[in-house]
């Protein structure tokens, strides 16, 4: 199969991209990340998300030692360097009260526009299409995107879910993703990603994501 760029299916200008993007990885964990077909253009376009999602995703109070090594070398250097983003992230820095097996406890949250969020994580599930099954054409599936808050009812609802589903991971924490089609159907199925141990999503596609 001649190569094309996993988004928007070019063959013109091909590059690289890595998935999760490379930004997600501290140094020392960058040995075994995915990587697939893509053309310049999107490469490029798509950037801006990478980077506003790394600051999004490793700002949880949950995040892993991976995480919080790329919040303290990488998204807090940035903030520093930039008076116009340090205005900007305070539009979007809050707090939510959770339920834990604790009891309640004040989180701080760092919130991003839900149509990034939704592009982003949509992303990331046609990369692994195209390195899982590359022969297959996902571009008019629908999606249905869910963040899924560290509450004892959505634990209990993943712990149910992940046995029936395949295995990858990327970099020890920086980035796990439970897969599986129903029926052995390429065109319907689940995908769980979880960044840094401390956000998780799932991503519904074909006739599940009704």
């Amino acid at each position: 199969m001649a190569k094309r760029c996993y988004l928007c299916g070019s063959s013109e200008n091909l590059t690289y991209d890595h998935v999760p993007p490379k930004c997600f990885f501290p140094p020392d964990a960058r040995l075994n990340i995915i990587t697939v077909t893509c053309c310049h253009k999107c490469n490029n376009d798509f950037s801006r998300d990478d980077e506003e999602m790394v600051r999004w995703l490793t700002s949880s109070r949950f995040k892993s030692p991976q995480g919080t090594w790329i919040w303290e070398n990488k998204v807090t250097k940035t903030f520093e360097k930039s008076a116009k983003l340090r205005t900007k992230l305070t539009k979007f820095i809050g707090s939510k009260t959770i339920v834990t097996p604790l009891g309640e406890i004040q989180v701080p949250t760092v919130s991003n526009p839900a149509d990034q969020v939704q592009r982003f994580l949509i992303r990331i599930c046609k990369g692994m299409f195209a390195y899982f099954l590359p022969e297959f054409d996902y571009s008019e599936i629908k999606w249905e995107v869910m963040n899924l808050l560290p509450t004892p009812e959505n634990r209990q609802l993943i712990e149910s879910i992940l046995p029936m589903l395949k295995h990858q991971a990327r970099g020890d924490t920086v980035f796990k993703v439970w897969y599986n089609f129903a029926n052995d159907r390429p065109d319907t199925g689940l995908f769980v990603l979880l960044f840094y141990h401390g956000a998780c999503f799932l991503v519904f596609f074909g006739d599940a994501a009704k």
